[in-house]
């Protein structure tokens, strides 16, 4: 049996979590195409906390983000961990610029990258990032993105990925009650995902990994309605009172901590 690791997650809200920029997370995310508001922004610094406490727990010296988008998280990370090297890699070369025209670290490298079709770079990893990344991966191609990451994190070396789950409140919401609604909104837009995978399917595809930790993130209400608008309030009391068994189910995702063995 599964058991997910709810020990990152409390810390988030009881210890602490980053306040991050408005200003600078705001052109992160007019870079992505979107725009930034109070959820937003609770919810980023909240799963920037998350990847805080993995690579403090990790101390890896060098960090791979494919699919590193406007680098919303890299440069956070790059900024407090002065001592690792992070290489951020994206499809898309718009964001590519836009992180080296703002995020100019010693120790943060941007590269363009297509981890499907291009050569992957000589030097390997300690730690891999892949966040929101595999659902939007044709799944006929997912065993090239898997002959990519194992070419380069070093043995012994840690995979993180974070991807939608399929079976929360919201998902399950359009499904049973507008099953076209729930393909239109969850599937074909607006994240053009291909595939939303489940934990038996993320644990089945990556099991030459060794399983250290699930950590859930997020609480997910359907619509931008009244609930919705306070989805942040039931995630800070799913970790306040500990409902981790009840609010397992509603968790909008889950980080997925692998070992390379």
């Amino acid at each position: 049996m599964i058991k997910s690791n709810n020990k990152i997650a409390i810390s988030v809200i009881i210890e602490y979590y980053y306040i991050m920029n408005k200003t600078i997370l705001s052109k992160c995310f007019n870079a992505e195409n979107t725009t930034l508001n109070k959820q937003k922004k609770f919810w980023t610094e909240i799963k920037s906390k998350i990847f805080y406490q993995l690579i403090k727990q990790f101390l890896p010296k060098n960090v791979f983000d494919f699919g590193c988008g406007s680098g919303i998280f890299l440069h956070q990370l790059a900024k407090t961990f002065k001592k690792t090297k992070f290489y951020g890699f994206d499809i898309n070369k718009n964001r590519v610029e836009f992180i080296k025209n703002n995020f100019k670290y010693k120790n943060l490298k941007i590269r363009h990258l297509d981890i499907i079709n291009d050569k992957m770079p000589k030097q390997k990893a300690d730690l891999i990032i892949l966040s929101d990344v595999i659902e939007h991966i044709i799944p006929k191609k997912i065993s090239k993105l898997k002959s990519a990451i194992s070419s380069s994190l070093n043995s012994k070396g840690i995979l993180i990925i974070k991807t939608p789950n399929p079976y929360s409140f919201r998902n399950m919401f359009y499904y049973l009650f507008n099953r076209n609604l729930y393909k239109r909104k969850q599937i074909l837009k607006p994240d053009q995902h291909k595939k939303l995978y489940s934990k038996k399917e993320v644990l089945r595809q990556f099991n030459n990994y060794e399983l250290i930790e699930i950590i859930p993130f997020g609480f997910d209400f359907p619509g931008d309605g009244i609930i919705g608008k306070y989805s942040d309030f039931f995630e800070k009391m799913k970790y306040y009172l500990k409902f981790h068994i009840v609010f397992k189910f509603f968790s909008a995702s889950y980080f997925y901590v692998f070992k390379k063995n």
